[in-house]
């Protein structure tokens, strides 16, 4: 079997590589249509498996970028988003498109300089890569860089709507907004300003228990037909005139009746960033390609506004620009508002890991303008919306779900279950996250180290549709005498089932790692460059009762002796003194409780 991040030939720099991979997609186009014998930069594993197994030198992202090299595209994208906003501010851009913009690039940013990192490496005049299903020889560094930028900018769809409607269509979405809210009247009204979420829909009920007749409504854009909106209506009216106790959703439309914004040309916008020529021109050619659908779903969001004033707005994640003005419109008229942080970020201790932190949290997750009342799903939540917003939320406590219960009989093996928590090219977030090169690094250590502990179990829990791993090959690496059969990989078992039975769950950044410790399950903080942990994290081993509810270690030498003296000291579950400060205290979820369930009620609200 041909192995994965076997080092290159001696005879191979860096400097020589004359192609490079992005996907598993583009290494089987490359492969069917080209003889090739020079090295390749592959920037996902499942692409490296593909081009080794053919006979490939390949070159790893991971063996061109460092830790520092995180922590610079941390830096560079922090500084240019700001100096972006501030650009796009003195021009006299309204606030609603310059956030829609500034969503995209936190999204679009980081992947390039990281690309700019891979094509650093390549010396020749003459690389190779595969574009829309095409094999394009003899590009340069920077033709290559800006192609390649193309397709990732292609990437972006979910910040937009996915239908485009037509004028009519939009009129129909207004006149059937009309009419529900004619059916619902004085009654009290909550938005949930984008599609309800099994959080949004939670908080908006214990909002609706103070008062009874609440109307709680999701705003969502057309249907992809005008039959589909039709049918939507339809049922929104059955919902709206139907009894309120019995809290059916209502759905209203977001839709612009305006003109489509006619196409913008990269060369009409000004510079975004001095001295950064060749990525200044990727990005304005990004924003090209979306503004004018920005703009159309801004005005969407700034009519919604002017159609009627709810009573609290609710909402989990702010990205899709209609949403993004309308928040900004219901906040500059008063407009109580509740967030859910969407995530789980944490405040770190270390200033890069808590810049990195911040960034996250900025974009879609703590950005909503004059915030009233923000969720936490963690306490280490709560320092962050400082460091993030311009004013000073209330903080109140939300448990991500109701807690599992531990199965009565378990098997003899101490179980440890691993989450897939890595993010792909056209994801990536510097330092906070993992390439998926990384992750399948840090799995492999871990694996490793875990098939040396007697006892212990170790199942690596995946997405069966998440691409950026070869999921073949690691299962059949895994497999191998090397492992002892004490690990696997799993893409079927829900988390549910895993969570009654698992004895420490292995993470990295993800809200699952809350909800572990939620449910009492201790952490281990694994990734391989072991410079980020997103809990306090214990760096020595357990001793007898002396444990904590999260561990790490600085390398991966240490691994063998943290997870023996874990299996031995964790036999039980934590206790609440151990989740100290890591997890909400019942009377805190229960304060949230009686906060929202008066929050309508004009003699508690």
């Amino acid at each position: 079997m041909t192995p994965l991040f076997a080092p290159s030939s001696s005879s191979i720099r860096p400097s020589e590589a004359g192609g490079i991979i992005t996907t598993a997609t583009e290494a089987k186009l490359f492969l069917h249509q080209r003889e090739y014998n020079e090295t390749i930069i592959s920037l996902a594993p499942d692409a490296s498996v593909l081009l080794r197994q053919a006979g490939h030198d390949v070159l790893e992202l991971e063996d061109v970028i460092t830790g520092f090299t995180h922590a610079r595209i941390l830096v560079r994208a922090t500084a240019y988003l700001d100096t972006i906003e501030t650009r796009l501010l003195n021009l006299g851009w309204y606030p609603g498109e310059i956030e829609a913009v500034r969503i995209f690039l936190f999204n679009f940013i980081p992947p390039l300089l990281l690309l700019q990192k891979a094509l650093a490496t390549c010396s020749k005049t003459d690389l190779s890569i595969v574009i829309d299903g095409a094999l394009l020889s003899g590009q340069s560094r920077d033709d290559a860089f800006q192609k390649l930028a193309e397709q990732i900018s292609g990437s972006f769809g979910a910040l937009l709507p996915r239908t485009q409607y037509n004028q009519l269509h939009a009129r129909f979405c207004h006149l059937a907004n009309r009419l529900i809210l004619k059916l619902i009247g004085s009654r009290p009204t909550i938005y949930q300003l984008d599609h309800a979420t099994p959080f949004t829909w939670r908080v908006s009920n214990l909002l609706a228990d103070g008062r009874p007749d609440t109307a709680i409504v999701s705003v969502r854009h057309p249907g992809k037909t005008l039959i589909a909106s039709l049918r939507r209506t339809l049922k929104s009216l059955a919902a709206a005139a139907s009894n309120p106790q019995k809290r059916k959703e209502i759905r209203l439309f977001r839709a612009s009746s305006l003109p489509r914004p006619v196409p913008v040309q990269a060369s009409s916008l000004p510079c975004m960033i001095d001295g950064a020529p060749i990525l200044d021109e990727a990005i304005r050619r990004g924003i090209a390609k979306y503004l004018p659908r920005i703009q159309h779903d801004n005005d969407a969001g700034a009519q919604l506004a002017q159609l009627h004033q709810p009573n609290v707005v609710v909402l989990d994640h702010l990205i899709q620009p209609s949403v993004i003005r309308a928040a900004q419109d219901f906040a500059e008229r008063g407009i109580p508002s509740i967030m859910i942080n969407h995530g789980s970020d944490t405040f770190q201790a270390n200033r890069l890991a808590n810049l990195g932190a911040a960034l996250w949290a900025r974009h879609g997750r703590l950005n909503m303008p004059g915030l009233d009342t923000l969720l936490c799903k963690s306490p280490l939540t709560s320092a962050l919306p400082p460091v993030v917003l311009k004013n000073a939320p209330a903080i109140q406590a939300i448990n991500i779900g109701t807690p599992y219960r531990q199965a009565e009989t378990k098997g003899s093996d101490f179980l440890v279950v691993m989450a897939g928590n890595y993010r792909e090219l056209h994801g990536h977030v510097p330092f906070v996250s993992e390439t998926p090169g990384e992750y399948l690094r840090g799995l492999l250590e871990f694996a490793r180290a875990a098939a040396q502990v007697g006892g212990l179990r170790l199942l690596i829990k995946l997405k069966p549709k998440k691409t950026g791993l070869p999921l073949d090959w690691l299962a059949e690496t895994l497999s191998g005498d090397e492992f002892n059969g004490q690990v696997q990989v799993d893409t079927a078992t829900p988390f549910k089932t895993l969570f009654e039975t698992m004895d420490l769950l292995v993470g990295n950044n993800s809200a699952t790692l809350q909800e572990a410790l939620d449910n009492k399950v201790p952490l281990f903080l694994n990734t391989w460059r072991r410079q980020y942990c997103h809990f306090p994290a214990r760096m020595t081993p357990p001793e007898g009762r002396d444990r904590a509810a999260a561990y790490a270690v600085k390398h991966a030498d240490d691994l063998v002796p943290m997870l023996s003296a874990i299996r031995d000291c964790h036999e039980e579950r934590l206790s609440s003194a151990e989740l100290s400060g890591l997890v909400w205290k019942p009377e805190d979820l229960s304060t949230t409780h009686d906060y929202l369930s008066h929050a309508l009620d004009p003699q508690g609200g």
